[in-house]
This record gives structure tokens, sequence and C-alpha cells, in this order.
């Protein structure tokens, strides 16, 4: 039996953000079903084994470059790493060894990929020795632009995680209202992503949340979608409400459940908005952030999602019932693309 060719895929695993383990999750399954082994490069590659079912795990940096030498093709993303507004090391981090494999020989693309305008020409040159034609996919046009001014032609899909199917099963009754909010990380270069945290006022939000609780009668479930900044911020916000209140431990299934499973989730998190509107969840966004605001022009539904300015207009919403799953069109465009890749892997092996 012909042995899988060994697919490095180089994205943003094992650092506890729940939407990036939701990515690693859909490519790697992906990758699994066109007949490819998964090897992800990860910041705790023993956490990536044990949550996802089937992938090896090397670790992700600099030492990526030796562990991918036993690899056949490499994948860029998934993810929004192709932007170098929030450190000088981050975007080097992940191509650099992508860069040196393509210089190798091996094959290289780039699924998943969110990206923003970059502002160094050493990013650009380093995105374009990574990608440049290979027709890289994109989760939507603001990244494709982002990709253009860097010189690389990209192709737009929806984002990667809509290729997992919808949370199935026995449904309970939606009897929270979920909440997936957090700090920012401002622009820099040196100092780390702590020193960088902007965040609302908590007692703005909890207020807010005890005014929409009240109205619809119901308490309301933390989910830390960005680890441990998210969990901090809801301990704040937790401090000054009156509403009763949970905080899910940040773990990738309960966080994905909870958030299918609610009545009505309020959000500024991109992946957990992903996945209420996925699942036919009412989502409220109340985020400046293009990624965010994307994903609201592209499902373009206000029963399935609303995007508000600021947390004074967010207690004023009057949320809608219940919706059907939303299934975008062009996830096909990403199954083929991973196909493609380990076809191509494997006639090489």
């Amino acid at each position: 039996m012909k042995e899988r060719p060994r697919i490095l895929i180089c994205g943003w695993a094992g650092a506890g953000n729940v939407g990036d383990e939701l990515l690693t999750r859909s490519i790697a399954q992906m990758m699994i079903e066109a007949g490819g082994q998964p090897v992800v490069a990860s910041r705790h590659p023993l956490a990536t084994e044990a949550l996802h079912h089937g992938v090896e795990a090397v670790p992700w940096g600099i030492r990526t470059l030796w562990a991918g030498r036993s690899c056949t093709g490499v994948v860029v993303g998934p993810g929004g790493i192709i932007q170098d507004s929030s450190s000088i090391w981050s975007l080097p981090g992940h191509l650099l060894g992508p860069i040196v494999h393509r210089w190798r020989g091996m094959r290289v693309t780039g699924i998943g990929l969110g990206a923003e305008p970059l502002r160094r020409r050493s990013s650009r040159w380093m995105v374009r020795r990574a990608l440049g034609g290979v027709a890289p996919i994109v989760r939507d046009d603001e990244s494709a632009a982002a990709m253009a001014l860097a010189g690389v032609d990209a192709v737009v899909a929806p984002d990667i995680a809509f290729a997992l199917a919808p949370v199935v099963g026995p449904q309970p009754a939606r009897e929270e209202i979920v909440v997936s909010v957090g700090g920012a990380v401002a622009p820099g270069s040196f100092l780390p992503a702590a020193k960088r945290m902007v965040t609302d006022d908590p007692a703005e939000v909890a207020a807010s949340l005890d005014t929409i609780a009240e109205r619809m009668g119901l308490p309301v479930a933390f989910v830390s979608f960005r680890g441990q900044r998210d969990t901090d911020f809801a301990r704040l916000v937790e401090s000054e409400m009156v509403t009763p209140s949970r905080l899910i431990a940040p773990s990738l299934d309960d966080s994905v459940v909870a958030v299918a499973r609610a009545r009505l989730v309020v959000s500024s998190r991109y992946h957990a908005s992903l996945v209420a509107v996925q699942n036919g969840v009412p989502c409220v966004v109340i985020s400046d952030q293009a990624k965010l605001r994307s994903l609201v022009r592209q499902v373009a539904d206000v029963d399935r999602i609303q995007l508000v300015n600021d947390w004074g207009s967010m207690a004023a919403i009057e949320p809608a019932q219940a919706v059907t799953p939303y299934v975008p069109i062009g996830v096909d465009l990403l199954l083929t693309q991973v196909r493609d890749l380990v076809t191509r892997c494997s006639d090489s092996t």
C-alpha cells in the first residue's frame, strides 16, 4: 500500500486559541480524507496531537525547517497570518519554513488565509517568495486585495472552518446568551502582545449584557475563543454583572458546542461569530475589525448576524429567532485545493 504523502501545515496551532484550533481541525480532516498525512507546526506539539486525531505535530518556527524535510508538500495557513502589524517576528516565523522548503523544490500552497495590507517591503517580499504563482485561497475580498498589493494573485473562498459540519445531535433548549469578547492587540513591532492589549470598559459591557439578559430572561455564559485574554476579561465583566453567569473552560469542543446551542451569541471574535452563523444561532457582532465586518457582509442577513458599533447600541438589539444553518457557496474550492496538493505530492513520492 502506498504511503500517504506527508503535508506540513504552517498555521497557528497549539497556542490556546479556539478559533485557530477550529481551523487546524478543518484542514487536518480535509487532508486525511484526501489521502494525505497532516504534519502540523505547533507551539505545543503534544497538545496538538492530543486534540486533533490523526495528525503529527512538530515545533513551530525555525525548528519547522528541519522537521519539514520529511514532508513533500507545505500548506501556508490556515488563519489570519499574513500580517505584520502584531509583531515584526510574526510573519517571518510563519513564512521562513515555507520559503526554504519551496526553494528546496517542495510543493507549496496557501489555504484558508486571512491577510492584511503589509507595511514592510520585506514582508511583501516574503509573501511573494512563499506564495507567488500558486494561487493561494483567502477568506474574503479584503484579503485578496491585500495579497495583490504584495504581488500575489489569490482566490477567494469561504473561511475554512465552514468546511466543518455543524453541531448535530439532540438539541437542548437554547437557554443561554453566549458571549465571546475580549481585548484586541494594538499594532506594534517589538513589545509582546500582552503589553499592547486594548479592551472595552468591563462595566459598560456588563451593563449592556444585563439589559439584554433581563429582556430575554436568560442567563449568560462566557466562552474564551482567544484563550487567557478572553478568560481574564470575562472575569472582569462578570464581577460587574447582576445576571447569573458562568465561564466555560477554553476548550475547543466545549466552546463550539456552547455557541452552537445558544439562544443568542454576542461576539467580538471572528470564529465564535462564524460558528453561530453556521449553526443557525442569531449573532450580534461588536467590533471594528475588518475580518468581522467582512463576515457580516458575506452573510448579508440581519436575522443571522448583525453589526453594532458600541455597547449602548448592543443593549437595544432585538435578536431574531433561531434560523437555519448557513452554508456558504465556494467551500468546494477549499476541498479541491487540498485534494490537488495531496495528488501532486503523492505523484512525486
